[in-house]
Formats: structure tokens, sequence, C-alpha cells
């Protein structure tokens, strides 16, 4: 059975778990299904707001997709979610990705 079946039978049975949504997403694009992974990005960003992992993925899909305001807002709201969590290590790859938008 591939990996995003699996993900999404697990997803029947949790379906609030956003560990599960993000790995589907992630599948989703190491498949080139980028439509249905920023789907599930934005699904995630709505119902989860302050899950930080979708931060990084989500903006750098959009950057992808060639909307870096919207990839610039990404990052931003994830570095003050990382700053508020004291994660220093998301912040940083967070603060990083922004900065290569402006190159």
């Amino acid at each position: 059975m591939n990996r995003i079946q699996t993900l999404k039978d697990y997803l029947k049975n949790e379906p609030d778990d956003p560990f599960l949504k993000y790995a589907l997403a992630l599948e989703y694009l190491k498949t080139g299904q980028e439509k249905e992974a920023g789907l599930l990005f934005e699904q995630l960003v709505k119902e989860n707001p302050k899950y930080l992992p979708v931060c990084y993925q989500f903006g750098k899909l959009l950057v992808k997709q060639g909307h870096t305001d919207l990839a610039a807002s990404e990052f931003k709201r994830g570095m003050a979610i990382a700053r508020q969590i004291g994660d220093n290590h998301t912040f940083s790859e967070l603060s990083g990705a922004l900065e290569e938008l402006s190159e």
C-alpha cells in the first residue's frame, strides 16, 4: 500500500490530527501533487493556526507557485509563533527563507 493511501486511512480514524494532515501534504509534494498539498496546508492553517511545522513547507510551496507575498506572510506568521514558543531553530529557518525572497 502506498504512503498516501496509508495516511488517508489513518486520517479516517483521526480526522483532526494535524500531524497526519501535514504528513499527507508532504507526501503529495513528493509525488508532484502540489494542488492537493496546498489545499491541505491551507486547511491546516485554518484549523490549527499555531501548528508551526506547516509554515515553512507551505511558504516554500507558495514561493514555487509564484506567490511570494503570501509566502512572506506565511514565513512571518511562523516566525511569530516560533518566537512565542521559544523555538529558535525554526525561527532561524523561517527567517532564512524570508531573506531568500528578497535576494
